[in-house]
């Protein structure tokens, strides 16, 4: 293979592995939901979790350091390692600016044959009903 193929050969590991580690740093962030921001709390009580992650992440390392011709890697060094967890382990932090982002209720458009009100009914609690109007009733953010 070609310096050129060593690279784009390079390249392609690194966003792989990026990738990978993103979503395992997702796992991480996915633990908690509306406006709780400590997603951390209560991680090591949950040892099939923790067992998961950490096979996920040793298969990870396994698959690139010496996946070679099986997943189409190359071994990375200390420097590019460093790079791929820190863009990966970046959706922390961005899961916990998401948790700011206000939900945005918007009632679906009514068609011409459509004679009920959507954005006016409500249950027998006198709240509206659906789930992102449930949401907003309890004062939750939007996840992307």
């Amino acid at each position: 293979m070609g310096t050129h193929g060593k690279v784009w050969l390079l390249s392609d590991t690194v966003i792989y592995n990026t990738f990978v580690w993103m979503q395992l740093f997702n796992e991480i962030n996915c633990r908690r939901i509306f406006n709780e921001l400590d997603m951390m709390r209560g991680v090591f009580n949950n040892p099939i979790f923790v067992g998961i992650w950490v096979l996920s992440a040793l298969v990870q390392v396994a698959s690139v350091q010496f996946g070679g011709d099986i997943f189409h890697t190359v071994p990375l060094d200390a420097y590019d390692w460093a790079a791929c967890l820190a863009v990966g382990a970046f959706s922390l932090p961005l899961g916990v600016f998401q948790r700011f982002v206000p939900i945005c209720y918007v009632a679906p458009a009514s068609s011409p044959d459509d004679d009920r009100d959507v954005s006016t009914r409500s249950n027998s609690a006198g709240q509206h009903g659906g789930l992102h109007a449930r949401l907003l009733d309890e004062g939750s953010t939007f996840t992307l």
